[in-house]
């Protein structure tokens, strides 16, 4: 029996030290990264992602777990020391930690695993700027510890999917928050007379009118400063046709200036004073191609209230510049109507 308890025991020692170097001809290490090619501005991605708040809307773990999944917040709002914990009965527990950032390019994460088996890993956000799209990638790599080795080569088709689960789901979100728009009537107004100094545009098709306004504006800033003008407020589109039947304008680039000047300057500029007058104030948050929706809520004002409105000389006022603030959803437009009561 003795004999018996020796020869199983043997082989049980046997067996582990086969393992053992089995395990240790294996690679411990592992990186899993996917892509995916997002059609909006980096700085917006870059700044969802980096807030850990934002997790529970694409993160493929979370929408299995859902609910059952605490989560924990601590440390900065986002950015370097930013800090999560999750836990959850089947899923376990661990923590997430952001290490580095360089802004609108990269995040660099630390995870700490606990449950049900602990391990530690780094994940990597890299942003790149495709002009007018971003290439996201997003990773993990690490050591298993020496008993876990085995699953290192079976990482990527472990997690890969789960990877691009969220960056799909990542990618859906960013296109809503792109694309959202709000729009406020903001009643009736007395304005006093506005002096100002523009280009002339002709027959511009509505969808070009951004484009138009970034090529042409640079001339006018230059021209201002050049000649020494007092600009006295933001960037206008002041109208003088609109076109519904060919989906064209003609309108005007310009800033309010202080003072009243006479004449067309040479170089191409002209000078126009807006009277005093009753105008239907609009405000609208949006990308500019979606201003149809302010237009149509203005239409819709104007005939509720048996208004008549003179749309072709209609201006528009350019609260924020889309160089700065790089979400479509934030850029502020302001929007005047003559109107008169029929």
């Amino acid at each position: 029996m003795q004999n018996l308890i020796k020869v199983i025991v043997s082989i049980i020692i046997l067996g582990l030290m086969a393992g053992f170097i089995w395990l240790s001809t294996l690679d411990s290490h592992y990186d899993v990264k996917r892509e995916r090619i997002m059609y909006a501005p980096s700085e917006v991605i870059y700044d969802y992602v980096s807030d850990y708040k934002n997790q529970k809307n694409w993160s493929p773990w979370y929408e299995v777990h859902g609910d059952k999944m605490k989560l924990t917040f601590s440390g900065a709002d986002k950015g370097v020391d930013a800090e999560y914990s999750w836990s959850e009965k089947k899923f376990g527990e661990g923590q997430m930690k952001t290490t580095n950032t360089v802004k609108n390019k990269l995040i660099e994460q630390h995870i700490t695993f606990k449950k049900p088996n602990e391990s530690e890993a780094n994940t990597y956000w890299n942003f790149e700027d495709l002009n007018g799209s971003t290439k996201v990638t997003w990773g993990i790599k690490g050591d298993m510890p020496f008993l876990m080795r085995a699953m290192a080569s079976k990482m990527d088709k472990t997690i890969g999917k789960d990877f691009n689960r969220g960056l799909e789901k990542l990618d859906s979100i960013i296109n809503v928050e792109i694309n959202k728009t709000s729009v406020k009537v903001a009643g009736l107004q007395q304005i006093e007379p506005i002096h100002f100094v523009g280009i002339k545009t002709e027959d511009v098709r509505f969808g070009d009118f951004e484009t138009v306004i970034m090529k042409n504006y640079p001339k006018l800033k230059n021209w201002i400063i050049k000649n020494n003008i007092q600009a006295t407020g933001k960037v206008m589109a002041y109208y003088l046709t609109w076109n519904e039947m060919k989906k064209t304008a003609s309108f005007i680039i310009a800033m309010p200036i202080k003072n009243k000047v006479e004449g067309d300057d040479k170089e191409g500029i002209m000078f126009k004073t807006i009277p005093a007058q009753q105008v239907l104030k609009i405000e609208f948050k949006g990308h500019y191609k979606k201003s149809g929706l302010a237009w149509n809520k203005a239409m819709e004002y104007i005939r509720d209230n048996d208004l008549n409105a003179e749309v072709g000389n209609a201006y528009e006022v350019y609260i924020n510049n889309p160089t700065k603030v790089v979400n479509p959803a934030e850029w502020a437009t302001e929007m005047y109507i003559p109107v008169e009561q029929n």
